[in-house]
Order: structure tokens, then C-alpha cells, then sequence
């Protein structure tokens, strides 16, 4: 039995070393021949015994022996027979698995097959793109001819119907004319005698008219120049009027004296009309400006300062500053109207006076029952408009004086003088000599007018000789009056001969207008249809040439050693920069866009290697951006696989942002703080755009991806990003 089963066991191994070319069955057979007849025992009777039966002794002798049988262990019988069993389920597995290798295999010379066919196809669609781009060529070549020649022959055709036309109109005009002229020279010689009859005529009516005519304007002469003479002295006094409002401004312009006190020299007791009028010695010595003039610099711009100066007799100077100043008219008994807010170092003692009337001696105008009248006499008031100024009590104060104040050591100004006024004089001088111009003019006018009467008088007498030789003629009037009105009826059929030649040469060129502008519509369509075509046509092309690009993986951007500075603005990123295709650069969001929305499904991978020389990847199974509107949004980005770590999926959705363009959700521009554009949130996980740095980066401002260091202190030394059309 042992024999059977080593020789089974080496069957099966010769099936398996030949390929299972021995059949199935044949196995199966054998194994089943081999296990038969498994319960068959021996026993020590002799009738049982089989036939040829070997009997074995120990010392080789014919001693009779126990008959061996094989069979008794069943354990062993039923391991051997599962072995079997098992090693025939594997052949079966193994032919099976020989069979499905035979499909693959043709399955695989298919698909070469299908490839080469593609190959094939693909070079013949070249080779038609090619041929469509000569035939564009050749198409817009022969309608750049055909319009060529068209418009040559429309220019020529225009310009022999123009000449054409030019002709007739001159034929026609010049006969037109000749007839025209006949008759005009026919009837000249009656019209001159009989216009002479009418001027004749119409003189003798004027020579009454003149002559009343002329006491008219005799007396509008004298009107006119009276209403001249009085126009001019209101004009006069507004300009005066407007001359003094503008010197106001001009002396307010600057600090403004309107009072001094300083050696006692001038007495200031004085009466009311004293006070109105002014007094003293300005601009130097002592005095006070007047209320009338105070009252008129105090009204003429809006807002006035007013500034008192005081010293004591041991020389310590300080001062009062109101922000606000104004007082009444004389009707108002000169009222301190305004007194505005207080600054300074003298202490506000005016604030009292607001509202008050001013009073003198001889016109109590006070709230308070005293004898004596409060006189404001020991002030040096100060006025001004928009700018500072301060003085300096001297007796003998030059021009161009230096005033110190506790504010200000080098200010220096010219002290306005309101009585010094030579403008004035010359305003009024201009006045006059204006005046005495008017009164010449008049005058030559009346001399006008009295030559205008003796002219009128040897009219009239001329007119007079013409009337008897006029009344000659009137008996001719009858025919003269048929003549004319002859002339008129062979004018009017003139004219409307010329109406309707005009009108035949307007339809003319309504006509050639009209044929003119289809035609530039004809030329314009036939050039959008060309334009049309070859726009499809580049479309077509520009699709083919993406769909070829995107069949291999194509870089969009690389940094590699630090040569091309990324730090750019959203321009220079909308259509790209660098040195493509070997060293850095970035292809451009505008052709980045165009590429990732040219077929459906795009891949992404960024390469990443660094310092140590160590390199690792990270893939995206879709990627696509928006366009220029959209801010070139991160619109698409797929599932991630790789060994880097997924440092890109907290952009998805973010838009573009550089130092010029922030679009992203952070308060400050992520660009400007991290140096680099990129798709910033807030602000961001990845930066491949950032400055180059070498490694460790204290700043974190380098080429940051955050995953795979789970840092942004280190910068890596190389960057690719590419990308291609998903494989099928």
C-alpha cells in the first residue's frame, strides 16, 4: 500500500511539472483504483489468507509469520485520502487559474491593438488640424482678395458715377445760368430806372421823417446821458462800496491795533463824537481807531478775535484772548454784541462787559447810577481775522517791528495804517476822469448832431431837385410795376427749376449712399463669418492642443532653487511668469484655468523634497479652479492620497489673494504677511508661493507645507505641482 500511495503522490507531481496536461479523470481513476476495497482485513487463518502470499521470518527460515496488513490504521487511510482529494481540488484551481491567465492575456493583446489604433487615429487628426489651419490660412487670404477687390471695384464704379454726376450738375447749372444771365441783363436796364424812381420817391417820404427824427434824438441824446450819469454813480458806489468791504478783509488779514495806551500823551477823556470819529496819533503813538470804523472791521467777515495786551510797571507783560468780537451801529449805542470764549494769562475782566452799551461823559448809556461815566480807556485792543499777531508797547515802535509774546519769540509783522489810504484817492480820481469822458462824448454827439441837421438840410434840398424829375417818371409807373412783376413770375419758374434739379441730384446721391452702405454691411458680414470660422476653428484647436497636453503629467509650477522671486502682484500671476519649462516658474492662473476646465476630471500632485534630500508627494484625484470673476476660486479638489500628508484641503473654496488683491477671510492681507500668493483662508495650512528660505525658518514665512513636518518653521528646498486628465 505504501508503494501505491509514493506512486500516486509522484503522478501528482508529474501532472503539475508537465502543466496539467494529463486529464483530470485519469487522476481521479487512479486514486480511486489505489483506495478501493479500504475495510478488506487478514487473520491469522489460513483460508483467509490470499493467494501468493510472501511469508517473512526474522532469521530467513520457513517459519510461518503474522500476515502484515496495511490497512489496519484508518487514520492513516483517511489523511492519505484527504491529502489526495486536496492536491486534486488544487489542480483543478491551477487549470482554472491557467485559463483566466490565456484571457488576460488575449485581453491584453486587445487592448495593444485598441492603442495602436488610437495612435493611428490621433496622427490622422493632427494631420487634419494641420491641413484645417492651412485651409484657414488660404480662407482668410482669399477674402482679404475678394474684399480687396471688391472695395477697388466699388471705389472705381463711385468715383466714374461721382465724375459722372459732377458733369451733368455743371451742364445743367451752366445752361441754367446762361438763360438766367439773358434775361437778368434784359430786365438790369429796366430795373436800375425804375429803382431810380423809387429812391426818388422814397426820399421825398424820408425828408419829413429825418426832420422829425432829429428832435427825437436831440432829446434821447440828453436822456441817455442823464440815465448814463446816473447808472455810473450807483455803479460808482457800489464798487466804493465793494473797494471798502475787500480793504477791510485785506486789513484784517493780520493783527489790528484799534486802540494804545502807553505814555499818557493823548487824553482820553473825551465826548461822544470824539469816541465815533477816532483820535491819537496812530500808528505808533497813542489812540483809538473810532467806534464807527470798529464797528464796520467788526462786521465785515464773520468771525474776529480780539486780543489784550497789559503791562506793569515792573514789566511783566500778559494778555486776554477772545475768540469772538463784535459790536453795534451807533443806533445801538455801539453794544459789545460778541465776546467769545476766554484764553490767556491777564485774567477774563470783559466778560462782565458783554451786552453792554458804551458810555462817555456827555452820553450815559450805563446800568450803574455813578456821576462819573465808565470809560473803556486803559485797553490796547487787537483785532484779527485768521492770523496772530501781537505788539509791543514803545513810543518809538518801527515798521516791520519784532513781537514777543508768551506764545511766540519770532513772529514779525507790519502794523496796517487805516488812515494811510491812497487807493482811495485813485479810485476816485478814475471816478472823475470818467465822468469828464462821459462829458466830452456828450458833447461830441451834440456836435454830431448838428452836422447830422445840415446834412439833413442839403438832403432835403437835393430832394427836392429830385422830386420834379421824379414826377417825370411817375407817368411810366404803370409799366414799370408790369415789368417787375413779370420778373418775378420768371424768377419763381427759375427756382423751382433749380428745386427740382436739386432734388433729382439729392435722390441721386440717396441712391449711391444707400447701394454704399449695403455693401460695407455686405463686406462687414462676409468678415464676421471669417471671423466666426477661424475662431472655432483656434477653439478647436486650442481644445485639441489641451486635450494632448493633458495626457502626460504637465507642470504648472516649480521652485527649485530661489532664482525667480514669487512675490508678485495679482497681473504678473493672472498670465504667469518664470522660465518654463526646466528651471522655476508659475504657467499663469488664466492658462491654469483654461487647462483644468478642458476635460472633466483633472488630477493634481505636489512633489515636495527637502534639505535633507528626503522627497515625498501629495495626490488629489480632481482639481479645478474659476476664472478671473471668480478670483480664481479652489473650486475642485478630490480625494488625497500620498505620503506628505494633506496640507492643500483646507483651501478647497478659498479664492486667490496677493499683495495687491486680498480676497481672503483673514482681517489682514495673508499675502502681505506671509510674503507669498496663495489660496488663503485664514490664513492657511500649505504656502508653496512664500519666499525661499533654507530649512528651519524662525519666521515661517518659506515654502510651508504643514503635514508633513507639523511646522511652518521649515522651509523645502523643491516644489513641483503638475497635473493631468485623469486615466480612464
Amino acid at each position: 500500500m505504501k508503494i501505491k500511495a509514493i506512486l500516486l503522490f509522484v503522478l501528482i507531481v508529474l501532472q503539475i511539472l508537465i502543466g496539467n496536461k494529463a486529464d483530470d479523470n485519469v487522476v481521479a481513476s487512479t486514486v480511486s483504483t489505489l483506495l478501493k476495497n479500504d475495510t478488506t482485513t487478514a487473520t491469522n487463518d489460513d483460508t483467509a489468507i490470499p493467494e501468493n502470499t510472501t511469508i517473512i521470518s526474522d532469521d530467513d527460515t520457513t517459519t510461518t509469520e503474522e500476515y502484515y496488513n496495511p490497512y489496519e490504521d484508518e487514520q492513516q487511510l483517511f489523511l492519505w485520502s484527504d491529502l489526495f482529494l486536496k492536491v486534486n481540488d488544487l489542480l483543478v484551481e491551477s487549470k482554472n487559474m491557467n485559463s483566466e491567465t490565456k484571457k488576460m492575456y488575449n485581453e491584453t493583446k486587445e487592448m495593444h491593438s485598441e492603442m495602436n489604433k488610437l495612435n493611428t487615429n490621433l496622427l490622422d487628426v493632427t494631420q487634419k488640424i494641420d491641413d484645417l489651419t492651412k485651409r484657414q490660412g488660404e480662407l482668410e487670404g482669399n477674402v482679404a482678395k475678394i474684399v480687396e477687390q471688391q472695395m477697388s471695384s466699388m471705389n472705381v464704379t463711385l468715383m466714374e458715377r461721382q465724375e459722372e454726376l459732377e458733369g451733368n450738375m455743371a451742364k445743367i447749372v451752366e445752361q441754367q445760368m446762361s438763360s438766367m444771365n439773358v434775361t437778368l441783363m434784359e430786365r438790369q436796364e429796366e430795373l436800375e430806372g425804375n429803382v431810380a424812381k423809387i429812391v426818388e420817391q422814397q426820399m421825398s417820404s424820408m425828408n419829413v421823417t429825418l426832420m422829425e427824427r432829429q428832435e427825437e434824438q436831440e432829446g434821447n441824446v440828453a436822456k441817455i446821458v442823464q440815465q448814463q450819469m446816473s447808472s455810473m454813480n450807483v455803479t460808482l458806489m457800489e464798487r466804493i462800496d465793494d473797494l471798502t468791504q475787500r480793504k477791510h478783509i485785506e486789513t484784517l488779514r493780520n493783527w489790528t491795533t484799534i486802540v494804545r495806551r502807553m505814555n499818557g500823551y493823548v487824553n482820553f477823556t473825551r465826548n461822544w463824537r470824539a469816541y465815533k470819529e477816532g483820535f491819537g496819533n496812530p500808528p505808533h503813538g497813542e489812540f483809538f481807531i473810532g467806534l464807527d470804523k470798529l464797528h464796520e472791521l467788526t462786521t465785515a467777515v464773520p468771525n474776529i478775535e480780539l486780543k489784550v495786551i497789559l503791562r506793569d510797571s515792573y514789566g511783566v507783560e500778559r494778555y486776554a484772548l477772545y475768540d469772538g468780537f463784535n459790536i453795534g451801529n451807533e443806533a445801538e449805542k455801539y453794544q459789545l454784541k460778541v465776546l467769545g470764549k476766554y484764553s490767556g494769562t491777564a485774567g477774563d475782566s470783559l466778560e462782565y462787559q458783554k451786552g453792554m452799551k458804551f458810555s462817555t461823559f456827555d452820553e450815559d448809556n450805563d446800568k450803574i447810577d455813578y456821576d462819573d461815566n465808565i470809560v473803556a480807556s486803559t485797553v490796547s485792543t487787537l483785532l484779527k481775522n485768521d492770523t496772530t499777531m501781537v505788539s509791543k508797547d514803545d513810543t518809538t515802535i518801527p515798521e516791520n517791528t519784532t513781537i514777543i509774546s508768551d506764545e511766540d519769540t519770532t513772529t514779525s509783522e507790519e502794523y496796517y495804517n487805516p488812515y494811510e489810504d491812497e487807493y482811495q484817492l485813485l479810485l476816485w480820481k478814475n471816478l472823475f476822469l470818467k465822468v469828464n469822458d462821459l462829458l466830452v462824448e456828450s458833447k461830441n454827439m451834440n456836435n454830431e448832431t448838428m452836422e447830422m441837421h445840415s446834412e439833413t438840410k442839403e438832403m432835403h434840398s437835393e430832394m427836392t431837385r429830385m422830386n420834379s424829375e421824379i414826377n417825370k417818371l411817375n407817368s411810366n409807373r404803370l409799366d414799370v410795376t408790369q415789368k417787375i412783376d413779370e420778373l418775378a413770375k420768371r424768377q419763381e419758374e427759375l427756382e423751382g427749376n433749380m428745386a427740382n434739379i436739386a432734388q433729382q441730384i439729392s435722390s441721386m446721391k440717396v441712391t449711391l449712399m444707400e447701394r454704399q452702405r449695403q455693401q460695407e454691411i455686405d463686406v462687414k458680414n462676409i468678415l464676421q463669418i471669417v471671423s466666426n470660422v477661424s475662431a472655432t476653428m483656434n477653439e478647436e484647436v486650442r481644445r485639441r492642443k489641451n486635450l494632448d497636453t493633458l495626457r502626460n503629467w504637465t507642470t504648472i509650477a516649480r521652485r527649485m532653487d530661489g532664482s525667480v522671486d514669487f512675490y508678485r502682484g495679482w497681473n504678473e500671476y493672472k498670465v504667469g511668469f518664470g522660465n518654463p519649462p526646466h528651471i522655476e516658474f508659475f504657467i499663469g492662473l488664466d492658462r491654469l484655468h483654461e487647462l483644468t476646465t478642458a476635460v472633466p476630471n483633472i488630477e493634481l500632485k505636489v512633489i515636495l523634497r527637502d534639505w535633507e534630500g528626503e522627497e515625498r508627494y501629495a495626490l488629489y484625484d480632481g482639481f479645478q479652479i474659476g476664472n478671473e470673476a471668480e478670483k480664481y476660486e479652489l473650486k475642485v479638489l478630490g480625494k488625497y492620497s500620498g505620503t506628505a500628508g494633506d496640507s492643500l484641503a483646507y483651501h478647497k473654496g478659498m479664492k486667490f489673494t496677493t499683495f495687491d488683491e486680498d480676497n481672503d477671510n483673514a482681517n489682514s492681507n495673508c499675502a502681505k504677511v506671509w510674503k507669498g500668493a496663495w489660496w488663503f483662508g485664514n490664513c492657511s495650512y500649505s504656502r508653496l508661493f512664500g519666499p525661499y528660505r533654507k530649512g528651519e525658518n524662525i519666521n515661517s514665512d518659506g515654502i510651508a507645507w504643514f503635514h508633513w513636518k507639523n511646522t511652518y518653521q521649515y522651509s523645502f528646498k523643491y516644489v513641483e505641482m503638475l497635473i493631468r486628465a485623469k486615466p480612464a
